[in-house]
């Protein structure tokens, strides 16, 4: 492109924003044992194209681009990095290494809401139902007690953690806990699409 355009800026653009935005292309492949495209990528780019190759169901080349990468300094682009890299290592294979990811970051952020999502997912998708309803319940109560944060992860995220909170009780056979959890989500998930799931479990 650089050598038929004659404009080498403009063909760099090309390749980098290839390589950014259709990390699934061959030609995006093509770039990817030259360090020189992720070298120009900021961290929020590089997250961007990570979350493009999990969608993508490159789970490996996601995970070691995400490992490759210092966690980000502002506080979002990390919780985002964080989920990205807990669902990379659950696409591998690594279900407890990414548990314990999650749980890692919890510890160090207790009052982070997506960290505390990020955990209760993992947890579901280690078979622990049990512990996932939970992690999903302390979930929901960082949701209230900060909705500017909570905000930051979706408009009905308060809703969908409270569905879960009981659902997942009912998948640990805790039939009587999971309605009064699902019963007391009631005006949480009024008028969002957990409202119906609600309604039929309960």
């Amino acid at each position: 492109l650089e050598t038929r355009t004659g404009n080498p800026k403009a063909g760099r653009a090309h390749w980098r924003a290839l390589f950014l935005e259709h990390p699934a292309s061959p030609a995006a492949r093509g770039l990817e044992d030259d360090q020189l495209p992720a070298a120009l990528l900021s961290d929020e780019e590089r997250v961007r194209r990570a979350e493009k190759l999990l969608t993508s169901s490159r789970y490996r080349r996601a995970r070691a681009e995400l490992e490759a990468l210092t966690p980000p300094g502002p506080t979002t682009l990390r919780e985002k990095w964080v989920d990205l890299l807990v669902q990379a290592r659950v696409r591998t294979g690594d279900v407890d290494e990414a548990v314990e990811t999650a749980r890692g970051y919890v510890r160090a952020a207790p009052e982070s809401v997506a960290h505390a999502q990020s955990l209760a997912w993992a947890l579901g998708k280690a078979s622990k139902p049990a512990e996932a309803g939970a992690a999903y319940g302390d979930a929901f109560k960082l949701a209230k007690k900060y909705p500017r944060r909570a905000a930051t992860l979706g408009k009905d995220v308060a809703a969908e953690l409270c569905f879960y909170s009981g659902f997942l009780r009912f998948e640990a056979d805790a039939f009587d806990e999971a309605r009064k959890v699902l019963a007391a989500c009631e005006p949480e998930v009024q008028g969002t699409v957990f409202d119906a799931f609600g309604l039929w479990y309960r």
